[in-house]
């Protein structure tokens, strides 16, 4: 059985890996359908605005209801929304304004789901190597973000 440590690490390092081509995707896209400097910057601001927003408030709601419930509807709630922007932009419908709010809106529903995933992270593996297994978190993201396989040994909460 994989413990589970290593199944919500993997599935965070393809997660951001997948947050990270959206991140190029959507200013790729807004580059073809307004290339202007303002619309381009735009889809960054549409990106970060909503963790400005809605970092208190979902974290109060996140201390408040059930967290796996609010994981999952944040989850199904962002699908849905990035399901709407691959039909509109396969159809040749999306438009710059329609980008930024979907871009805005599925981007509201990760500024739910973090303080949800980081509430529930430390109750995960239920071993000693909580500490250990803690800051292999972060190592996802840097290994996702610059490649180094060699960045950090796999702790024993991998094995």
């Amino acid at each position: 059985m994989v413990p589970t440590f290593r199944t919500v690490w993997i599935a965070v390092l393809i997660t951001n890996i997948g947050g990270w081509i959206a991140s190029v995707a959507t200013a790729w896209l807004m580059t073809s359908l307004d290339p202007s400097p303002l619309m381009v910057s735009m889809v960054s601001a549409a990106t970060n605005l909503p963790l400005f927003f809605f970092a208190l408030p979902a974290g109060a709601l996140a201390d408040i209801v059930d967290r796996r419930q609010l994981l999952i509807l944040a989850q199904v709630f962002m699908l849905v929304l990035t399901l709407i922007l691959l039909a509109l932009t396969m159809s040749g419908l999306i438009l710059p304004a329609s980008l930024l709010a979907l871009i805005f809106l599925i981007e509201a529903g990760t500024a739910f789901e973090t303080p949800a995933y980081l509430a529930v992270l430390p109750r995960l593996p239920g071993t000693n190597c909580n500490k250990r297994w803690l800051s292999m978190g972060p190592a996802s993201t840097s290994r996702a973000s610059w490649g180094r396989r060699w960045a950090a040994r796999p702790s024993a909460c991998l094995a």
